[in-house]
């Protein structure tokens, strides 16, 4: 007799989760908003899942991040990362004005 595996609970919800993200860039809506409803959502679906194997483990990740991200006061971004990325057009407008949630800061050296 074959196993059955662990079926995805109400999948709809992890395809929602980029719609705060996106709803804001259209609607100009505050980052900091955004990426809680986003969280918020992931969360949601992580519970809804929490029979499934390892979803205690992605949940465990995600409020860890969302506790470092919270602690900091918004999202870190490393200058030396925008140009390596072929952003640095986003220097100036993080240095000067930010969007509420990213703000420059150097990467702290690991090595």
């Amino acid at each position: 007799m074959k196993k059955k595996l662990p079926r995805l609970e109400h999948p709809w919800l992890l395809l929602l989760t980029p719609t705060p993200e996106i709803l804001g860039a259209f609607l100009n809506l505050p980052t900091a908003l955004t990426q809680s409803l986003t969280y918020l959502l992931v969360g949601v679906a992580a519970w809804a899942n929490r029979h499934l194997p390892g979803i205690y483990l992605v949940l465990t990740g995600a409020l860890l991040n969302a506790l470092a991200v919270f602690l900091h006061g918004g999202m870190p971004v490393d200058p030396d990362a925008l140009n390596r990325a072929g952003l640095e057009r986003y220097r100036d407008y993080l240095a000067q004005k930010g969007d509420g949630f990213h703000y420059l800061a150097p990467a702290f050296p690991l090595g």
